[in-house]
């Protein structure tokens, strides 16, 4: 029987779906048909899970096939699509994104997305992206202190600290601080 479990109650050894409503279809417009790939990331406590599925059906509001970033709140089962743009109801993103990185509280969620989330993301790379569910807020992330440029280049693994307040990347970017050197990862 599927139905919704408290992570404090997965006995070990047990598998537990995490990419679907709590009965796995009851809620979704159509049955989920793709692949899901996860956790990438999850709260302290196991409740919140942060994974990426190309699926379809897992939130009315991602109407395309490309790879979404999700959270999965495994005491309720509901499942918030988090690679969007800023505001409640932001634009979903267009373009694949991954790389979910987990606050310990799971209300912040960092990624990396393919396309942009942001009207200063013009840079034609991968950028990281950090959302806070509880406020809708998305901000680009993988960008020159304060307000500054964009990346010239790719950024990708977002590692984010137990607060949500801080975001930790690679980049192929030359231009994100004044010492870095053109093709070095950071």
């Amino acid at each position: 029987p599927v139905g919704i479990v408290a992570a404090g109650t997965v006995a070990a050894g047990s598998t537990v779906a995490i990419s679907g409503t709590p009965d796995l279809l009851g809620l979704l417009a159509t049955p989920v048909a793709d692949s899901s790939v996860g956790p990438q990331g999850a709260s302290r406590d196991g409740r919140f899970v942060a994974f990426t599925s190309a699926a379809d059906g897992l939130s009315p509001e991602d109407d395309d096939g490309v790879t979404n970033v999700y959270v999965k709140d495994t005491a309720t089962g509901a499942v918030t699509l988090a690679s969007r743009a800023d505001g409640a109801a932001g634009e979903p993103a267009h373009q694949d994104c991954s790389d979910a990185a987990l606050s310990a509280n799971g209300a912040r969620v960092a990624f990396v997305c393919d396309g942009p989330l942001a009207p200063a993301d013009a840079n034609a790379h991968e950028d990281v992206y950090l959302r806070d569910l509880g406020t809708g807020r998305t901000d680009l992330v993988s960008r020159a202190t304060g307000l500054g440029a964009t990346g010239d280049s790719s950024s990708l693994e977002p590692a984010i600290d137990a607060t949500g307040s801080h975001v930790a990347f690679a980049s192929f970017a030359s231009n994100l601080t004044p010492v870095a050197l053109p093709g070095s990862k950071r």
